[in-house]
């Protein structure tokens, strides 16, 4: 899923360690510190949320930036119970990643020097009902489907995000996720 055979819209996750069990994402024998390589190998964004870098410093965002591919790219998501000075902090831990850090994505307005973007809960039709969740803001969207999504409910979410400009679908890692990872790639690739 990387860039060398890039499908229309740019996929990725909510962060690379909590959430992947229950799909088994990752090989039984994979080290817990080549994750982040691994997902970079099969998708091309990822959001860390704030609360992920407590405790994270420097070095190991550097190694990030190492461990990614040229066009791989992070996002800092802030959810509404982040304040706005975990987000300034959390973003300052970040800045090693240099332009592979996209935008900073909020549920809340921030004053930040940084390219910021709001995400807004979108309202989903009845046929929609296997998505717990979908946020979009500018470019990017955020999914939450706890289960494979129907290739008629994918084909219809790929459609309407196509229809508001969005680029990068990031889903949060749940049961489900390799299957609807693919079938984005693949129903992207067909819409053009």
């Amino acid at each position: 899923m990387s860039e060398t055979h890039s499908p229309q819209l740019k996929l990725g996750t909510i962060g690379w360690e909590q959430g992947f069990e229950a799909d088994h994402f990752y090989p039984d024998d994979l080290p817990e510190d080549w994750r982040l390589t691994y997902l970079s190998n099969e998708l091309d964004r990822v959001a860390i949320p704030v609360l992920a870098l407590q405790g994270v410093d420097e070095e190991t965002v550097e190694e990030w930036e190492e461990d990614t591919h040229e066009q791989f790219r992070f996002y800092l998501w802030a959810t509404s119970s982040d304040t706005p000075s975990q987000v300034a902090e959390a973003l300052e831990k970040l800045s090693p990643l240099g332009e592979k850090l996209c935008a900073v994505l909020s549920e809340q307005p921030l004053t930040l020097n940084f390219s910021t973007v709001l995400l807004q809960p979108q309202t989903l039709k009845e046929t929609m009902g296997e998505i717990q969740l979908l946020s979009v803001g500018g470019e990017v969207a955020i999914v939450e489907a706890q289960q494979e999504l129907s290739p008629m409910v994918m084909r219809e979410l790929l459609e309407r995000l196509k229809g508001q400009q969005v680029d990068t679908l990031l889903f949060v890692p749940e049961a489900g996720l390799i299957a609807n990872l693919a079938n984005a790639e693949t129903i992207s690739a067909l819409l053009g």
